[in-house]
């Protein structure tokens, strides 16, 4: 059995389980890795882990035996460098293969082959516990996917203020409203359809139980609720930051539902809720320095007024979607979100002088709104929310401005 485990704990992975019920002469002829068994246990260890309800532990503390165990299997830590060409060998060689042999399991010769190598004992449990593994991450996919949910909408919102031809900044998103809550629903369904031919039982694993079972609702009716979560999660976190930002988005909703002048009154509230959320959250000169160490070279970010460099609307959206911090890794979905912002803002603008403020102009300022709920919880959630000192900080500059 394997050594790196946790003593008198049976494996959690049923795959690994079966693949040590394999004699140990049969694993080394067909040269299996060993190290292979442990990893893939404390990998769905650390799945049950983070689904259990029942768990009444903080994350961290629920992670502390997984940690424990890959740092007891790798005393040493992980080579970077060993980590990146490993990578580049799976991705030119043994990737391929892998999908190769993948296909070949499915045609009968194959399978025949294994099940007289292992016996018909070995075969099927290897089977079943590759599809009883495969659930509990499916199901932890549908978690995480389900989670995901105010952040897909909340980037479509973003995205559907764009022009066209500006959607191209961040890869991969259609020019159809509600794209990524579209893809939820499908990564959905199609969990439930593989579930479902497979056979699989759920009936044992640490999961909710609205998670057995796809959407019961349809793509609209989701997408009013996730607008409405949006919305009173975009107000309690305002709330929290400054009560005079507060002030600005509840007098945009009493703008709309009570002013004889409500569309240019809305649109001015939304102006200047925007104005004060950039120019409160960083001081220009931070702003101007941040823009030269990480985005000196992107159009836009700066304007010269007289003799003086200031950062554009869209500068600042873009230190703001950052929290200010040094971009890490890709950076097009927060160039996204600035492109909105900005582009929002010139739009609530030309709305200030509205003259008819009938329903389309109602209708264009919701979608406004809804971008802009959308640009401030993303840059919340991925952003600052890690670092509560960050958000510390963030409440005492609004609270002096």
């Amino acid at each position: 059995m394997p050594k790196n485990r946790p003593p008198d704990q049976e494996l959690s992975s049923a795959l690994a389980r079966a693949i040590v019920g394999v004699p140990l002469r049969v694993r080394h002829m067909v040269g299996f890795p060993e190290i292979v068994i442990p990893i893939l246990d404390i990998a769905i260890f650390t799945v049950l882990s983070i689904l259990d309800d029942a768990d009444s532990r903080d994350l961290d503390e629920r992670l502390e035996v997984s940690v424990r165990r890959m740092n007891e299997l790798f005393p040493d830590g992980f080579d970077e460098e060993k980590i990146q060409a490993g990578f580049r060998k799976f991705e030119s060689g043994l990737g391929p293969r892998v999908l190769k042999f993948s296909e070949r399991l499915k045609q009968g010769e194959t399978q025949r082959f294994w099940l007289r190598l292992l016996g018909t004992k070995n075969f099927e449990r290897l089977r079943g516990a590759w599809f009883e593994d495969g659930a509990l991450l499916l199901m932890a996919g549908r978690r995480l996917l389900r989670y995901f949910l105010p952040i897909a909408v909340a980037v479509d919102d973003c995205a559907a203020v764009l022009p066209e031809s500006k959607r191209d900044l961040f890869d991969g998103l259609s020019t159809t409203e509600s794209s990524l809550l579209k893809l939820a629903f499908r990564l959905d369904d199609m969990i439930d359809t593989f579930v479902r031919d497979k056979g699989i039982r759920l009936d044992d694993l640490p999961i909710r139980e609205s998670e057995t079972r796809k959407f019961d609702v349809g793509l609209e009716a989701m997408l009013e609720t996730l607008r409405l979560v949006l919305q009173v999660d975009t107000l309690q976190r305002v709330d929290n930051l400054s009560a005079m930002l507060s002030r600005k988005l509840r007098g945009f909703e009493d703008a709309l539902s009570g002013s004889a002048d409500g569309v240019s009154q809305a649109a001015s509230s939304l102006t200047e809720f925007i104005d004060r959320l950039l120019r409160n959250s960083f001081e220009e000169q931070f702003v101007l320095e941040w823009i030269e160490a990480h985005f000196a070279s992107e159009p836009g970010l700066t304007f010269v007024q007289g003799k003086k460099t200031r950062p554009t609307k869209r500068g600042q959206a873009l230190c703001f979607a950052f929290a200010g911090l040094a971009p890490q890794g890709d950076a097009k979905l927060q160039k996204m979100l600035a492109a909105s912002m900005h582009e929002i803002r010139n739009k609530a603008e030309a709305l200030k002088h509205a003259d008819i403020g009938g329903a389309d102009e109602v209708d264009a300022l919701n979608s406004l709104m809804n971008g802009v709920r959308g640009f401030f919880v993303v840059s919340i959630r991925l952003s600052w929310a890690s670092d509560d000192s960050r958000l510390d900080s963030l409440r005492d500059r609004f609270a002096v401005a």
